[in-house]
């Protein structure tokens, strides 16, 4: 594959209409860490790599210094060797000692014969068209057509809801240090606040991409739940709580979000 040359302009001008919240160029500081880290994947994976994209904060101009990650998803003609495994790793790490003002670079593979699978279309068909930007390679995004909100696309990115909420409850009970607690319940927050807007995507005629937008949209429909969304808010700003009230409202909430998820595949199925 061609090594690829990023500048702001063509950043900027790559967007198409399904990501008008990246109209912007992006963020000064995070230029060199995406220059950088395309050119290090295309030399690691070579002819093995078919496309690279970018998605989450930094891609909707969002990122925040010291608080945001770096996602990217690399599409791969077939799988990584572990010696090509263990070498994204090493430039995981090279990104981040290079750039330390990065919480975390993530960089997750799929295959091309996993994306091409069509009981995978709600997830990858969903993600690569309405979730990433393509930075290098051939858009594989532009093989789907555009998704109208639905449930199955809701079940394909929230997966089981009640194993990943026991998940973080094991975590939150276990973790002895700050830092990995703040983590926690980060993550627990805000995969609870996307699962809150999978209940109403179905009845909406829009996307949204980040936990403001999810928080908005949700409470539209049901406005009684604005307290724990609040509390939810907090986690995800990384403010210490105590973990009997982390505990109380993931069995609270958490509990009340299962049993509405399985009271909306009763009714969409």
């Amino acid at each position: 594959m061609a090594g690829v040359v990023i500048s702001w302009y063509i950043l900027a001008s790559s967007v198409t209409s399904l990501h008008t919240m990246t109209a912007l160029p992006f963020q000064r500081e995070y230029m060199p860490i995406l220059t950088a880290t395309v050119k290090l994947v295309e030399r690691t994976l070579g002819s093995k790599l078919h496309s690279l994209y970018l998605a989450g904060s930094v891609m909707r101009r969002e990122a925040k210094p010291e608080r945001s990650d770096v996602n990217f998803t690399l599409l791969v003609n077939s799988p990584l060797t572990f010696k090509q495994q263990t070498l994204l790793l090493t430039v995981a790490e090279q990104v981040k000692q290079r750039y330390p003002y990065i919480r975390d670079l993530d960089l997750q593979v799929v295959t091309l014969d996993e994306v091409s699978d069509l009981k995978n279309i709600f997830y990858w068909g969903f993600w690569f068209k309405h979730c990433c930007l393509c930075l290098a390679g051939e858009d594989i995004g532009r093989e789907f057509g555009a998704f109208e909100p639905c449930w199955e696309i809701a079940k394909a990115f929230n997966g089981d809801i009640g194993k990943r909420l026991t998940a973080y409850k094991d975590e939150v009970r276990k973790v002895e240090t700050l830092g990995p607690y703040l983590d926690i319940c980060e993550s627990a927050a805000k995969q609870l606040i996307f699962a809150s807007f999978g209940l109403v995507v179905s009845r909406l005629k829009c996307w949204a991409f980040s936990v403001e937008q999810c928080s908005e949209h949700f409470l539209q429909y049901y406005p009684q739940k604005k307290t724990e969304i609040e509390r939810l808010h907090i986690l995800v700003q990384r403010k210490r709580v105590p973990k009997r009230a982390v505990m109380a409202l993931l069995n609270s909430y958490g509990d009340w979000l299962v049993a509405e998820y399985s009271r909306m595949e009763r009714k969409f199925g």
